[in-house]
């Protein structure tokens, strides 16, 4: 009973995002309105925007989708993983709409040799 009580513990603190890294965050910020991103600045030097949709990305460009996939501005040394690649390869259509030509090689992974 005791295993599956910390096993649950450790399910409900991993869904909600709860667990702190090294890192401290040392400011934070709204580029302003209801409809603002959120930009976090940490001691390790690492900036973060936390886009609407709540994804968290490198650059805050890259949470603005609309311009965005209308004409090649991006290549893989604009995003900080993989991940992030994968997310705009996606949201602009993958392999039928790959404007930034982030998958070399056509098999739906953008951005291979990002961590």
């Amino acid at each position: 009973m005791k295993k599956v009580l910390i096993l649950s513990i450790l399910l409900i603190v991993l869904v909600s995002g709860c667990i702190q890294t090294d890192r401290t965050m040392v400011a934070g910020e709204h580029s302003g309105g209801a409809d603002s991103i959120e930009r976090r600045e940490y001691s390790d030097g690492t900036i973060e925007y936390i886009c609407l949709d709540g994804s968290i990305v490198s650059d805050e460009k890259l949470c603005q989708f609309e311009d965005i996939c209308s004409y090649n501005t991006l290549d893989c040394e604009h995003f900080g993983s993989q991940v992030e690649a994968q997310r705009i390869f996606e949201a602009c259509g993958g392999t039928h709409n790959d404007v930034h030509k982030l998958d070399g090689d056509d098999d739906g992974i953008a951005c291979e040799s990002l961590p």
